[in-house]
C-alpha cells in the first residue's frame, strides 16, 4: 500500500467514486448530486489536500483536510474554545469496501499528522456520525476527544427523503 500526498486535479474522478462508493450504500446511505460533488472535491485541489492511498494502482483510501474555517457547520462550542485559524479539519477519511478493516485508516491519520506538523496548525477536527461506530472507535483510539455536535439534514438515495444524520465532532492537538 502506497500512500501519497496531493492536491491535483489529476485524482479528482478517483476521488469522486470513491467518495460515491462510501456514502452512497449501507446504514449511512445518502443522496449524492454529482455536480455538488465534484465542486466539493475540487475545493480541497485549491485549499487544502488530499492523502492518496493506493493498492496496485487502485485507489483504496483517501483523507481530505482544509482549514477548520471551511467548515460552515462549525458548533459555536468550537468557534469560542478553539483558535480556528490554527486549526485543520478532516473533512472525509474514506476507505474502500475491500480495504476496510487492515489498518488503512489508521496509516492515512498517522500520514496526516506527519504531514500536519509541516503546516502552521496546531489542532485538528474531524466530524464522524455517531452511529458509524467503527471510525468513532478508530479517532478515539487516535488520541481525538469528542467536543461538540451537530445535527446534519441529508437525502436518502433517490434525494426523495430528508433524514437527519447526528454528527460528533473530535478534536486532537498536533503535536
Amino acid at each position: 500500500m502506497n500512500i501519497i500526498p496531493s492536491n491535483s486535479t489529476h485524482y479528482r474522478n478517483s476521488l469522486i467514486a470513491l467518495y460515491k462508493a462510501t456514502f452512497s450504500d449501507g446504514a449511512s446511505a445518502q443522496y449524492i448530486d454529482s455536480r455538488e460533488l465534484g465542486g466539493y472535491i475540487g475545493r480541497f485541489c485549491s485549499n487544502g489536500g488530499f492523502l492518496l492511498a493506493f493498492d496496485n494502482n487502485e485507489l483504496a483510501g483517501a483523507l481530505l483536510y482544509c482549514p477548520l474555517r471551511s467548515d460552515s457547520l462549525l458548533p459555536d462550542e468550537i468557534n469560542q474554545h478553539f483558535n480556528v485559524e490554527k486549526s485543520l479539519y478532516i473533512a472525509e477519511l474514506m476507505v474502500a469496501g475491500p480495504a476496510r478493516g487492515k489498518g488503512l485508516g489508521t496509516r492515512l491519520l498517522i500520514q496526516f499528522f506527519e504531514t500536519a506538523r509541516n503546516l502552521e496548525y496546531s489542532h485538528v477536527f474531524i466530524r464522524v456520525w455517531e452511529e458509524n461506530i467503527p471510525a468513532l472507535n478508530l479517532y478515539l483510539k487516535m488520541g481525538f476527544v469528542k467536543v461538540g455536535s451537530i445535527e446534519q439534514a441529508k437525502l436518502r438515495p433517490g434525494g426523495n427523503e430528508a433524514f437527519m444524520m447526528k454528527k460528533i465532532y473530535l478534536h486532537k492537538k498536533i503535536e
